[in-house]
């Protein structure tokens, strides 16, 4: 599936279709950056770490091999929680029984650095560091997995030219899995080489069109001020969906596209949705407070927001909590909520994380 033909898919008649293009210079393409930039906490959370169900690598063809893995690989948007805790306990027991397993310690970095994504907890990177360099001492050659893995880290970290660094050396020792192109395809981006990033992801989709590499389109249609083609690519991502966790996310990021739309109805139609299909998934409520406390039910959106920060306390989510405590003149409460962005600032930091730009955001 071409990123040309859904180019076409989502232009009217009489217009030309063409291929992803990097955005012009000047104002245009400032502001598209710039409008990209409000939501980028919440975009990185996605695009950058669609690291995927575990087990795939093992199940996958070696460096060399002429097919890409099968369907069901790392390049999926989320595992349930519960689901990538037993699976970290399992990787965890077969390191115990064979500690030698460099394949095993590939996987478990990987699954470390989901873990910090679905929890907002970055004391997991430097555990995902430990398992993946533990991975390539053991097996430095051809070691696409923890090449990869250091690449996804990297991403997660917010350090984007080692993120393609190490993405471009696992592509290099396997250039047949699909999550490896997504890595490096989201520090192109990241880092403003956007031909390179959509040539890329133009590979990316050729090999596997999915969930993933769907949202990918979606995601660089919207940086090129294309919300049509990127609504459209995301309902894609959203069909192909393989798991309740997957249509979680998709509909997230869908409904994140119509509020970014102003059409907060639609909007609110896919953040339920979400909620529906996996209610562990606490982005969606956090769509849902967004549209209440814009209807007016700024009590019922303290509520939702309360939850949502209690589960999930994404810098950006605690600070939309303390900005709407603030507008309704709780302004002890809304402090209390900035303090503790800048106590997860902290944390971020002293775990690896670069995360300047979200705080002046």
């Amino acid at each position: 599936m071409q990123i040309e033909a859904q180019n076409q898919a989502t232009e009217g008649p009489g217009t030309t279709p063409g291929p992803l293009r990097a955005p012009s210079s000047g104002p245009g393409r400032r502001l598209i950056r710039a409008a990209a930039k409000v939501a980028l906490a919440a975009v990185l959370a996605a695009l950058l770490f669609l690291v995927g169900s575990l087990g795939l690598f093992r199940h996958g063809h070696e460096a060399g091999s002429r097919t890409a893995p099968p369907a069901g690989s790392l390049a999926a948007p989320a595992l349930a929680v519960d689901q990538l805790t037993a699976n970290i306990h399992a990787l965890q027991a077969r390191l115990q029984a064979d500690p030698t397993n460099f394949q095993s310690w590939g996987e478990l970095g990987f699954a470390y650095v989901q873990q910090a994504r679905v929890t907002a907890d970055p004391t997991y990177y430097p555990k995902a560091e430990g398992a993946l360099q533990k991975s390539l001492a053991l097996h430095a050659g051809g070691n696409y997995v923890a090449l990869a893995g250091m690449g996804a880290l990297s991403a997660a970290r917010h350090d984007f030219a080692g993120a393609l660094a190490w993405a471009q050396k696992a592509d290099a020792a396997n250039p047949y899995v699909p999550a490896i192109l997504g890595v490096e395809t989201d520090a192109y981006i990241e880092l403003g080489q956007y031909q390179k990033g959509f040539v890329t992801l133009q590979r990316m989709v050729n090999m596997r069109p999915d969930t993933s590499s769907y949202a990918r389109v979606s995601y660089a249609r919207e940086l090129q001020g294309d919300n049509v083609g990127a609504i459209f690519n995301m309902k894609l991502a959203l069909q192909a969906a393989g798991t309740p966790a997957d249509e979680a996310w998709a509909s997230y990021y869908l409904g994140e596209l119509y509020w970014n739309s102003g059409k907060p109805d639609l909007a609110e139609v896919q953040y339920r949705r979400g909620l529906q299909d996996d209610p562990q998934y606490s982005p969606n409520l956090e769509g849902v407070a967004k549209v209440e406390a814009a209807g007016g039910d700024t009590a019922q959106a303290i509520r939702d927001y309360q939850t949502v920060v209690q589960a999930y306390p994404l810098p950006q989510f605690v600070i939309e909590l303390g900005d709407l405590y603030s507008i309704t003149g709780q302004g002890q409460l809304a402090q209390q909520q900035y303090a503790l962005v800048h106590a997860a600032q902290r944390l971020f930091v002293a775990n690896g994380v670069h995360v300047d730009i979200d705080i002046a955001l």
